[in-house]
């Protein structure tokens, strides 16, 4: 009895240990801007061709093209109704892969590897989500970083609009 007591303490330990690492890790945003942070000034944003669907993004101006020793080819900042959701990192080479990969695993652990045939990395929390990509045969990659709260009414909002159209076909 004694012995399936401190058993089950021990497995609970190590649980609640790795569920407070996980919840802790947690990004609470991104180049000094928080989630859902309103798309207003004093923001130094440059916007970025494209927007739709309420969905838009921008560049920092003049932010250095690098994380840590990697160098990186962009940094694109998205917001959905003008609410701060997504990040958007391109780099490009085997070695800023390499590089990006171990800092992302010095900052949040390891990753979820789910198919160790590509190079894909998922570090998942809450209410945020870090994904990892690279792809040999491009020698490119990227990292997204999004609000999963933002994310999930933006899939609403499309799955609203979609019955709007459909109704409205119905009628016609």
């Amino acid at each position: 009895m004694k012995k399936t007591f401190i058993v089950a303490f021990l497995i609970y330990s190590v649980a609640m240990m790795n569920l407070a690492h996980a919840v802790q890790g947690e990004p609470d945003g991104f180049g000094g801007i928080k989630w859902g942070a309103e798309m207003k000034p004093p923001l130094d944003l440059s916007p970025l061709p494209g927007a739709k669907d309420g969905e838009s993004f921008y560049e920092k101006k003049g932010e250095p093209l690098n994380m840590g020793k990697a160098g990186i080819e962009s940094i694109k900042y998205g917001f959905y109704k003008n609410k701060f959701f997504e990040v958007i990192i391109q780099y490009k080479s085997a070695s800023n892969f390499k590089k990006l990969k171990e800092m992302l695993e010095e900052e949040f652990g390891s990753g979820k590897r789910p198919n160790i045939l590509f190079e894909q990395y998922f570090w998942d929390w809450p209410n945020v989500n870090v994904d990892l990509y690279y792809n040999p045969n491009r020698d490119e990659g990227r990292i997204i970083y999004y609000y999963k709260p933002i994310e999930k009414q933006k899939t609403a909002d499309k799955k609203d609009e979609e019955n709007k159209k459909k109704a409205k076909r119905h009628m016609d």
